[in-house]
């Protein structure tokens, strides 16, 4: 995801859901955890190239 900063240069930010259910055989969602992390320009991060 690509969005504008306060200056005008723009940002890359890669972003996770991680979903954890009551049981295996419900699928009724217990808890969800969402990250949102900013990629660094010219910086190795989560096994990709910026």
């Amino acid at each position: 995801m690509k969005t504008p900063s306060e200056n005008g240069e723009e940002k890359m930010y890669a972003f996770c859901d991680i979903y954890t259910f009551h049981k295996s055989s419900d699928a009724r969602i217990k808890q969800l955890s969402a990250y949102l992390i900013e990629l660094r320009t010219g910086s190795k991060q989560l096994g990709y190239f910026v």
